[in-house]
């Protein structure tokens, strides 16, 4: 994206790979921020972040600049008019980018989002193989039904697409559908604790990403 800095005293947040819980938001999640005083900084609120590394590129106020973020695994590089700006290492919860103008006036344009092709193969890639064994769930771990959302009266199914690594753990989680903010993230935080049998090619467990539908039914 571009965006520019109308003085000195203003300053951009852009919130990365934060809970998804607006009203939570930034206190519960990750903020970047950008200014004509410094280099992009981290800020971080009840969540574990740190910063790896960071470069001395400063935005000029009055001008237009390229953001670039760029998510892999649980770190996230920062590139500033194209030269390296930070890496900052977050404990991912939930894909919600938001954008927060604290201070003077910012203008954002050319926003654009690119998913990065998957590094672990679907199941539906190795149908048919007689060496492949389907991973199987070893322990489910049920969502808590959010108070906000019971009051709402929301009911209804979610679906994820989660990667089962070679220890069985849950790795990546990805939200494929929307229902309720917090409904996804109660829904994200219980299978981030399950636990599969994984799959096993060739005789060795493997790594693979899994569909996953999760149902809230008002009782």
């Amino acid at each position: 994206m571009q965006s520019a800095l109308g003085t000195p005293a203003s300053e951009l947040e852009v919130g990365i790979r934060t809970v998804n819980v607006v009203d939570g938001w930034p206190g519960r999640g990750h903020r970047l921020r950008m200014n004509a005083q410094g280099p992009p900084t981290l800020v971080a609120k009840k969540a574990k972040a740190k910063v790896i590394s960071t470069a001395t590129a400063v935005p000029a106020a009055g001008a237009w600049h390229e953001l670039r973020l760029m998510a892999t695994g649980s770190r996230t590089h920062v590139w500033l008019d194209g030269q390296p700006a930070g890496v900052f290492d977050i404990d991912a919860k939930a894909g919600a980018v938001l954008f927060n103008a604290t201070r003077g006036d910012v203008e954002v344009r050319n926003l654009t989002v690119v998913f990065l092709p998957p590094t672990v193969s679907s199941l539906k890639d190795y149908q048919g193989r007689r060496d492949f064994t389907f991973p199987t769930l070893k322990r489910e771990v049920r969502p808590n039904y959010p108070f906000n959302a019971m009051a709402e009266k929301v009911a209804g199914m979610i679906t994820y697409e989660a990667v089962v690594q070679a220890d069985g753990s849950v790795g990546a989680v990805i939200l494929k559908s929307l229902l309720h903010p917090e409904l996804e993230h109660a829904g994200l935080e219980a299978i981030r604790q399950w636990q599969f049998i994984p799959a096993i090619l060739a005789g060795s467990p493997i790594a693979t990403m899994v569909d996953i539908e999760m149902s809230f039914t008002l009782k």
